[in-house]
């Protein structure tokens, strides 16, 4: 599956207002960087292996408000991809993904252009998913999964993973 194939999927299930029109997606893109870290720590604490399957779910959840924001800013999820990145160890790409996804948001709130900090959000998503083995397809793949599934069980509304 291409990046843009992936947009263009995704898109199909995006159910916000048009008045929140790029603010969600900025602010979902926060909460989901903030729950990749939230795995990692989980990780930490437990002294268990990283939960590889739900941190590449997360994954595809950031990459699902990626993808979102490019559409709404009408571009397409091909023009911020750069290479991944994969000198980074996890826990950097990990700081570096929730930084940018910071970075997103202020840009946002000061009415500044954000499209110039999506290559590297993209790039740490795809290091991160690359110390993991799984490639930016296997999130993608799983995640329009699941989004379908959600949609299948009209459940694409509401919280929490376990819609």
């Amino acid at each position: 599956m291409d990046w843009n194939t992936y947009q263009a999927q995704a898109a199909t299930t995006a159910v916000y207002p048009i008045s929140a029109k790029l603010q969600y997606p900025v602010f979902g893109l926060c909460g989901e960087a903030g729950e990749v870290m939230e795995r990692l720590k989980r990780s930490l604490r437990s002294g268990k292996p990283i939960d590889r399957d739900g941190l590449i779910d997360e994954l595809g959840d950031v990459l699902w408000y990626i993808s979102a924001i490019c559409t709404d800013i009408g571009i397409t999820l091909s023009a911020v991809v750069m290479p991944s990145g994969s000198d980074f160890t996890l826990v950097a790409a990990a700081i570096r993904l929730y930084k940018t996804a910071g970075d997103i948001a202020s840009g946002y709130l000061r009415g500044r252009l954000i499209h110039p900090y999506l290559p590297k959000a993209v790039q740490m998503l795809s290091c991160i998913a690359h110390h993991l083995d799984f490639s930016m397809q296997d999130v993608m793949v799983r995640n329009l999964a699941k989004l379908k599934d959600r949609q299948e069980r009209n459940k694409l509304q509401g919280e929490g993973g376990d819609r």
